[in-house]
Formats: structure tokens, sequence, C-alpha cells
């Protein structure tokens, strides 16, 4: 089967109890659909060859009747899957390690940026112990987000995280530039990076890389080499996903069972059916294609980018989805 999609990306709710004053994703908006459209969807997502599938929100363990069922339902066709949480809720967790969950990851700022963000960083580590000692597990992995403030941490923290066997991911920042579904609200102009970062940015990243075998970092090759390269890509955002012919890689499905083009991009005229998405595959890469060059800003996602490097044929699937500790 071919490989037509690397990931999709479920934003299972926009419902989430913490109020984190950097975070857009959390619109009060309920996951909408029945549980058997949530199943149609995961099969065409089969259908297209998709491997992996991200769930997470605002906070998935918020919205929770259906999700124990979508999780066994994915797990029972062979899509690898992590839920992205914030909320320290063991019985939820054990629920869904009991219907195949066994990927957990989890936000983590490694200088706290308010309240809630000391809190959320602050229970991150208990979170993904407490999920392990259900038993076998794939992989626990912590998510971070690089800024001026903090990117000279980030050798140090991953270090630390490999050193507890815990993965570690991280994005460099994005400013809240108006997209209708972007997680990101607002941006300090401190916590931004400046061309005067540059220089020492690229040194802190050439030091991972050099040691990037030695450890969990989830950020391919392909993306380091793409900072190191052109690192004004990264600090002005510049990565158009749409300007590549493996367009699209990815998919984001929101909460009311609508397909997008990414959970920063969201038109509403280019939103398709969840379980509809097969069906129509073959007209939405021309359509999307059109309207993400002209209209979308750019990005530098690191999962973006290396679900392009994947599809490329630049990176192997088995770097992206990480099995059995």
């Amino acid at each position: 089967m071919i490989m037509q999609l690397v990931k999709a990306e479920i934003l299972w709710t926009r419902k989430c109890p913490l109020s984190c004053s950097y975070c857009n994703m959390a619109t009060g908006l309920p996951n909408s659909r029945s549980l058997r459209f949530w199943k149609r969807g995961l099969d065409q997502l089969k259908q297209l060859g998709c491997p992996f599938i991200a769930i997470y929100g605002a906070e998935p363990l918020a919205d929770f009747e259906k999700l124990p069922e979508f999780v066994h339902h994915s797990s029972n066709i062979g899509l690898d899957m992590t839920v992205i949480t914030i909320l320290h809720d063991e019985e939820k967790l054990r629920i869904l390690y009991e219907n195949g969950l066994r990927s957990l990851t989890t936000s983590y700022d490694i200088i706290p940026l308010d309240k809630w963000s000391k809190i959320k960083s602050d229970r991150a580590i208990k979170l993904l112990e407490a999920f392990r000692s259900f038993g076998p597990v794939d992989n626990v992995a912590v998510v971070v987000t690089l800024t001026r403030q903090n990117y000279k941490y980030l050798y140090d923290t991953t270090k630390q995280m490999t050193d507890q066997g815990i993965w570690l991911f991280f994005d460099i920042i994005h400013p809240d530039r108006g997209q209708i579904g972007s997680k990101a609200k607002g941006c300090n102009a401190d916590l931004l990076f400046r061309e005067e970062d540059i220089p020492s940015l690229i040194s802190e990243l050439s030091r991972i890389l050099k040691h990037r075998d030695e450890l969990m970092v989830h950020a391919s090759k392909s993306f380091f080499e793409s900072i190191v390269q052109d690192p004004e890509l990264a600090v002005y955002y510049l990565w158009n996903c749409a300007d590549y012919d493996c367009f699209p890689s990815w998919v984001t499905v929101n909460c009311d069972g609508l397909v997008y083009p990414c959970d920063d991009f969201q038109p509403r005229v280019l939103g398709i059916p969840f379980d509809k998405l097969a069906e129509k595959w073959s007209k939405l890469p021309e359509l999307w294609k059109r309207k993400t060059q002209r209209n979308c800003p750019g990005c530098f996602w690191n999962t973006h980018l290396d679900a392009h490097h994947i599809k490329q044929g630049r990176e192997d699937i088995t770097g992206y989805v990480h099995r059995k500790e």
C-alpha cells in the first residue's frame, strides 16, 4: 500500500481546563461527531496508507466518552498513535492503555512562561512515569517550544530526558499571525528569535546534531540540516509545505470532523468530511496546493517538515514512530 499520508493530526476536542496564555487551541468546542463517524474516518486513513495519528486537542482527556473506542479501533486496524495530554488523570490513561494506547506525549516548558505553564511542566514527568507503570509501552515523550530565552538549555534538557528514557520533540516558537485554528496565541516579543540569535542557535543545534545518535531527540537529521543550512527558514517561518511535490504529507482533523491541510491553516472552504477523505483524495492535493501556497504565510513545525522528508524518502518512518522502549 502506498503511503499517501505520513500522519494525521486528530484535534479531538477544543476543551481544556487550563488557560495557558500562549495557546489558542482551547475554544471550548466539543467533539461533536458520532463514534461511527470517527471509525469510518480512521478506515479512510488506512485506505490512504497513513501509518500514524497524533491525538491531541486542546486537551483530549477533557472530552473522554468516545476516546477509548477511538483508540481501540485505531489499534485494531494497525495505526500507530500517540495521545498528547497535559492532564495527570491515571484512571483515564489506564483505560486508554487497556484499549491499545502505547505512546504518550506531554508538553514541557524548559522555563515556565506563566502559572499554568509551571503547573503543566511540574506534572509532565510524573505523568509519563504513571503511564509506564501500566505495563510495556512503545515510548513516552515531551514536547518543548524553543525560544530565545531557553534554547541554550536544549542540549542539557535533551540529555536529561534521554537519561530518563524520554524522547524529546522540539519546535521553534511561532507567533500568532491570525490564522484560523492556529495553536499560537499572541507572543511576547522577547521570546521570538532575532537575526543576532542565529549564530548561537545554529551552534546549539549543531551540538545536538553531532551527538544525535546518543540522544533521544525526535527531530530527524534532515530537520537539523534544514535549519543549519538555511536558518532564516526557521527564524522567519518561510517554509511552505505546498511548495513541494509530496504535498500533502499530513492532514489535520478538527473536532467537528472536518479535515484541513494543517492545524495552523484551516480556511473553512478547504474542510472535507473525515469519513469521505479517501473518496475525495484524488482532487484534494491540487485544490489545497493552490490555496495553501497563496494564503498560508508559512511555518517551521518539526513534525511537518519531517512528514515531508519521510514521504520524499529522505527519512524512514521508523525515525518518526518509536516502537518499544
